[in-house]
């Protein structure tokens, strides 16, 4: 029962369940900006995608805060939120924690979207890409190393999300051309 419990398990699992909320988040933000889309929907997919990005931010901050109390690692508060700082794998500890900044950043800039404008709204929220990238990284570097199946989990999720931006992209495109 301890090893089902253990500090790494519940780390692991807050992550995967961060990851996939921020793809959740990602595929209906994806979604609610395509032409066509009945106002119906446009709403429940906004709902969604912003209660999936707080809670991936949630379960993303609760997967760093349960390893400070690993004693096999022993994580200090700089490991965990200042990226390059750790020396337990550096690369994969630093794509999650700039992720896990990237994603505040996304949140904060939609809350705050009528002080700044909808341009630099649009601009900084174009960084969601780099922010679920970085947390692929993160969870791929990791996931590689302990030779988990959830990789093809990651391999299908970022297939989904280039499918639907192709779709989104040529569609847009196609729209435009009928004009």
């Amino acid at each position: 029962m301890s090893e089902i419990l253990s500090v790494w398990t519940t780390s692991r699992a807050l992550g995967l369940s961060a990851y996939l909320l921020f793809f959740l988040s990602m595929a209906t933000g994806m979604m609610q900006s395509m032409k066509g889309l009945l106002p119906k929907y446009r709403a429940a997919l906004h709902v969604t995608h912003q209660s999936a990005s707080w809670f991936a931010w949630i379960f993303t901050l609760a997967h760093a805060w349960v390893l400070i109390y690993d004693s096999y690692v022993g994580f200090t508060l700089q490991d965990l939120f200042i990226p390059f700082y750790s020396k337990y794998e550096t690369w994969a500890m630093t794509a999650g924690i700039l992720g896990f900044y990237l994603m505040l950043i996304l949140i904060l800039s939609t809350d705050l979207m009528k002080k700044i404008g909808k341009k630099w709204w649009r601009s900084i929220h174009s960084l969601s890409f780099l922010g679920f990238a970085l947390s692929l990284g993160h969870g791929l570097l990791f996931s590689a190393k302990a030779g988990t199946p959830v990789n093809n989990l990651y391999v299908l999720t970022f297939s989904i999300l280039i499918v639907m931006g192709l779709y989104r992209y040529f569609h847009a495109k196609r729209l435009a051309n009928q004009k």
